[in-house]
């Protein structure tokens, strides 16, 4: 169990996977960050959303984290609750800056055609 917040990085001189194993982590939860946002987080603005967000995905990590030190099973880190949580925010705030693109051009697409009945 290594409870120190990157101490992943401090392994990369005689660690050649260890930003693979970074990378890998935040991969892992940025499906788990897409989803989120359908299922809660409803109302409220952008910020409350992705804390909440953050929240649930720092919960789960922990979860899985604590199952894998009490059962033995891999390796329990802090590094990987990090990642985790890095990687379920990126996932959120791409669903919310799609959302947001999407808005953005329907306004445009309402502009252009409003200019047209005009013109």
């Amino acid at each position: 169990m290594e409870l120190r917040p990157f101490y992943t990085f401090a392994t990369v001189s005689y660690n050649s996977g260890a930003y693979r194993t970074l990378l890998m982590n935040i991969f892992l939860f940025f499906p788990f960050g897409l989803t989120l946002p359908w299922g809660f987080a409803k109302s409220g603005n952008i910020k409350q959303k992705l804390v909440i967000d953050g929240l649930i995905g720092m919960g789960l990590s922990i979860a899985i984290e604590s199952i894998q030190y009490c059962f033995g099973i891999g390796r329990a880190e802090m590094d990987d609750v990090i990642c985790n949580t890095l990687g379920c925010l990126f996932g959120s705030t791409s669903y919310y800056l799609c959302q947001l693109l999407k808005s953005i051009k329907n306004l445009f697409a309402n502009f252009i055609s409003d200019f047209c009945l005009i013109a």
